[in-house]
């Protein structure tokens, strides 16, 4: 399956029940622009995209530990294509076990 991360914030947003029924569990290419990287509590590196639209969804990839070299590397506003199984649940929706496949060009705020 290959989406765009501003699709499935759209869809989370529009109907949360129905976002489950059609990402939940499914492993995707997910294309999209950083809006930052970090790290979480437990030190999983992640990367959340910004909402494309206007649909208030966050969406977060986290990588396995495995991955931080190349987490490393990324930049906000870089055009990223990612690989990960989807999670949602009642309250958000993520991506974990990801992988990078692309990392593409940045585009500054504005542009």
């Amino acid at each position: 399956m290959y989406v765009s991360a501003g699709e499935i914030q759209e869809a989370y947003s529009d109907n949360p029940f129905a976002a489950r029924e059609k990402y939940n569990g499914k492993y995707a290419n997910v294309s999209g622009t950083i809006l930052e990287i970090g790290a979480n509590y437990d030190g999983t590196p992640y990367i959340h995209f910004i909402d494309s639209g206007q649909s208030m969804t966050d969406l977060y990839c986290e990588f396995p530990t495995n991955q931080e070299d190349a987490v490393a590397k990324l930049v906000p506003y870089q055009q990223v294509t990612v690989q990960g199984k989807i999670h949602v649940t009642n309250y958000d929706v993520d991506i974990g076990g990801c992988r990078l496949l692309i990392a593409g060009t940045v585009y500054p705020p504005g542009q």
